[in-house]
Protein backbone atom coordinates (compact mmCIF):
# COMPACT_ATOMS: atom_id res chain seq x y z
CA UNK A 1 0.00 0.00 0.00
CA UNK A 2 3.00 2.32 0.84
CA UNK A 3 4.41 1.84 -2.44
CA UNK A 4 1.06 2.94 -4.70
CA UNK A 5 0.21 5.33 -2.45
CA UNK A 6 3.91 7.23 -2.58
CA UNK A 7 4.01 6.39 -6.43
CA UNK A 8 0.23 7.84 -7.17
CA UNK A 9 1.54 10.96 -5.07
CA UNK A 10 4.74 12.01 -7.18
CA UNK A 11 2.59 11.01 -10.07
CA UNK A 12 0.06 13.67 -9.04
CA UNK A 13 2.67 15.96 -7.94
CA UNK A 14 4.72 15.71 -11.78
CA UNK A 15 1.30 15.83 -13.15
CA UNK A 16 0.60 19.22 -10.90
CA UNK A 17 4.20 20.94 -12.42
CA UNK A 18 3.55 19.91 -15.84
CA UNK A 19 0.02 20.89 -16.20
CA UNK A 20 1.10 23.91 -14.40
CA UNK A 21 3.53 25.01 -17.16
CA UNK A 22 0.30 24.43 -19.58
CA UNK A 23 -1.37 26.74 -17.70
CA UNK A 24 1.32 29.72 -17.56
CA UNK A 25 2.02 29.24 -21.21
CA UNK A 26 -1.93 30.38 -21.57
CA UNK A 27 -1.34 32.82 -19.73
CA UNK A 28 1.92 34.07 -21.29
CA UNK A 29 -0.55 33.20 -24.49
CA UNK A 30 -3.09 35.60 -23.39
CA UNK A 31 -0.65 38.24 -22.92
CA UNK A 32 1.17 38.17 -25.91
CA UNK A 33 -2.22 38.58 -27.78
CA UNK A 34 -2.92 41.79 -26.10
CA UNK A 35 0.50 42.81 -27.60
CA UNK A 36 -0.85 42.00 -30.98
CA UNK A 37 1.17 38.95 -31.51
CA UNK A 38 0.26 37.60 -35.52
CA UNK A 39 -3.12 35.20 -34.78
CA UNK A 40 -1.51 32.66 -36.43
CA UNK A 41 1.59 32.15 -33.94
CA UNK A 42 -1.35 32.60 -31.10
CA UNK A 43 -3.03 29.67 -32.30
CA UNK A 44 0.22 27.56 -33.17
CA UNK A 45 1.00 27.95 -28.81
CA UNK A 46 -2.28 28.01 -28.01
CA UNK A 47 -2.49 24.51 -29.50
CA UNK A 48 1.16 23.64 -28.34
CA UNK A 49 -0.31 24.53 -24.76
CA UNK A 50 -3.90 22.11 -25.35
CA UNK A 51 -1.11 19.00 -26.22
CA UNK A 52 1.01 19.30 -23.48
CA UNK A 53 -1.76 19.09 -21.30
CA UNK A 54 -3.41 15.95 -23.40
CA UNK A 55 0.08 14.09 -23.21
CA UNK A 56 0.24 14.97 -19.21
CA UNK A 57 -3.18 13.72 -18.45
CA UNK A 58 -2.75 10.84 -20.71
CA UNK A 59 0.11 9.94 -18.45
CA UNK A 60 -1.04 10.08 -15.45
CA UNK A 61 -3.72 7.99 -16.36
CA UNK A 62 -1.47 5.61 -17.74
CA UNK A 63 0.76 5.77 -14.67
CA UNK A 64 -1.91 5.75 -11.84
CA UNK A 65 -3.40 2.58 -13.90
CA UNK A 66 -0.05 1.07 -14.06
CA UNK A 67 0.81 1.39 -10.45
CA UNK A 68 -3.49 0.38 -9.60
CA UNK A 69 -2.09 -3.08 -11.88
CA UNK A 70 0.87 -3.53 -9.62
CA UNK A 71 -0.72 -3.37 -6.57
CA UNK A 72 -3.38 -5.80 -7.20
CA UNK A 73 -1.17 -7.83 -8.50
CA UNK A 74 0.63 -7.80 -5.58
CA UNK A 75 -2.26 -9.08 -3.37
CA UNK A 76 -2.55 -11.99 -5.58
CA UNK A 77 0.68 -12.77 -5.15
CA UNK A 78 0.59 -12.12 -0.90
CA UNK A 79 -2.67 -14.19 -1.01
CA UNK A 80 -2.27 -16.97 -3.01
CA UNK A 81 -4.95 -18.72 -1.41
CA UNK A 82 -7.31 -16.44 -3.42
CA UNK A 83 -9.24 -16.93 -6.06
CA UNK A 84 -10.15 -15.03 -9.05
CA UNK A 85 -13.98 -14.52 -7.19
CA UNK A 86 -12.64 -14.23 -3.95
CA UNK A 87 -10.51 -11.03 -5.78
CA UNK A 88 -13.58 -9.74 -7.54
CA UNK A 89 -15.41 -10.37 -3.86
CA UNK A 90 -12.80 -7.96 -2.71
CA UNK A 91 -12.51 -5.26 -5.32
CA UNK A 92 -16.64 -5.16 -5.08
CA UNK A 93 -16.06 -4.91 -0.88
CA UNK A 94 -13.73 -1.75 -1.31
CA UNK A 95 -15.54 -0.16 -3.20
CA UNK A 96 -18.62 -0.41 -0.76
CA UNK A 97 -16.86 -0.80 2.69
CA UNK A 98 -13.24 -0.09 2.43
CA UNK A 99 -12.69 -0.54 6.66
CA UNK A 100 -14.03 -4.16 5.96
CA UNK A 101 -11.72 -5.27 3.50
CA UNK A 102 -8.23 -3.49 5.30
CA UNK A 103 -9.48 -5.51 8.31
CA UNK A 104 -10.07 -8.30 6.53
CA UNK A 105 -7.63 -8.98 3.90
CA UNK A 106 -4.68 -7.04 4.70
CA UNK A 107 -3.98 -7.90 8.57
CA UNK A 108 -4.05 -11.97 7.71
CA UNK A 109 -1.53 -11.03 4.88
CA UNK A 110 1.02 -9.27 7.13
CA UNK A 111 0.13 -12.16 9.74
CA UNK A 112 0.71 -14.91 7.34
CA UNK A 113 3.72 -13.51 5.47
CA UNK A 114 5.31 -12.86 9.05
CA UNK A 115 4.52 -16.34 9.76
CA UNK A 116 2.27 -16.04 12.78
CA UNK A 117 -1.19 -16.97 12.53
Amino acid sequence: MGRFASHTTVGIALFSLVGGAAVLLNYFTNLIERVGVSPHIIMAIEGQGYFLFAVDLLCLVVFVGKEAWDFCRDIMRLRPDMTRSDFGRAAKMLASEPKQIVISYFKPVTASVRGVR
